[in-house]
C-alpha cells in the first residue's frame, strides 16, 4: 500500500463513522452498526477507487481500505461509547 492509501483511511472512517450514528439516530439496531459500517466502508472505497478520487494501486487495496475504515469507525464509536459511559459514573 502507498502512504495516500493509508491516510485515505483517516477522512473515509470518520465518514463511515457519521454516516452510522445518522443511521443509528433513524433507528438501526446497534448489533448491526458494525455490518453496516464494514459495508458502508466498502463501498465508499470503491467509489473512490471508481472515480479516482483517491489514487488506490488496485481494486483490491480499495476493498482492504475500505474493510479497515469500517472496522476503525466501529471501534472508534464503541470506545468513545465507553469512555462516556465510564465518565458519567
Amino acid at each position: 500500500m502507498d502512504d495516500i492509501e493509508l491516510v485515505a483511511g483517516i477522512p473515509l472512517s470518520l465518514l463511515v463513522m457519521g454516516c452510522v450514528a445518522a443511521l443509528r439516530q433513524a433507528g438501526l439496531p446497534s448489533k448491526y452498526a458494525p455490518m453496516v459500517s464494514v459495508a458502508l466502508g466498502i463501498t465508499f472505497a470503491l467509489i473512490a477507487y471508481v472515480t479516482d478520487t483517491v489514487e488506490f494501486s488496485t481494486w483490491f487495496a480499495a476493498l482492504v481500505a475500505g474493510i479497515v475504515s469500517g472496522l476503525t469507525a466501529s471501534g472508534i464509536y464503541s470506545s468513545v461509547k465507553k469512555f462516556a459511559e465510564a465518565a458519567s459514573e
